[in-house]
């Protein structure tokens, strides 16, 4: 149980705003950067403002991406959860310009921190190099997002998203 704390205050959120009108483009590029990760892509209609859950991870599915055992060994030992979730939030009420509010937030899985900073890192600059007015408002601990936000993992997990 010592681990439980640390691990909710190492889990991070990337906050983004995007023109109200470009969510669309947002959301498939989202679902395209963390296919790159090997992230399976789930819709989640039933939840306001979540328009995917990105998961990750079972012994089973890494052999079977890797073709071997390398790197399942390699990235699987140690005390942390081999599973990975993501989840991409949007407030639907845009602000006074236009933009809306979007953030990446992982919800479980510490063990996959480098694959979703990658994915996140990819995506923004795939937004930027397509001429979106994407504004990167950086990194946030995730736990510290709003409790009512189903980015903030306490909350995920009290609406059943992990």
């Amino acid at each position: 149980m010592r681990a439980r704390g640390p691990r909710l205050s190492l889990q991070g959120a990337r906050i983004v705003t995007a023109p109200a009108d470009a969510v669309d483009e947002l959301v498939d590029a989202a679902d395209h950067a963390f296919d790159q990760q090997h992230f399976r892509v789930r819709r989640r209609p039933d939840v306001a403002g979540v328009r995917a859950l990105y998961r990750r991870g079972s012994t089973a599915e890494d052999l079977t991406l890797f073709a071997s055992g390398i790197e399942t060994l390699v990235h699987r030992i140690g005390p942390f959860s081999a599973l990975g979730v993501i989840v991409l939030w949007i407030d639907d009420a845009p602000d006074d310009a236009g933009r809306v509010r979007a953030v990446l937030s992982m919800i479980r899985g510490y063990d996959l921190r480098r694959e979703f900073t990658t994915a996140a890192a990819s995506l923004i600059a795939d937004l930027a190099d397509r001429g979106m007015a994407i504004q990167d408002l950086g990194w946030q601990h995730a736990v510290l997002l709003a409790d009512d936000c189903p980015a903030n993992p306490r909350t995920a997990r009290r609406i059943g998203l992990r």
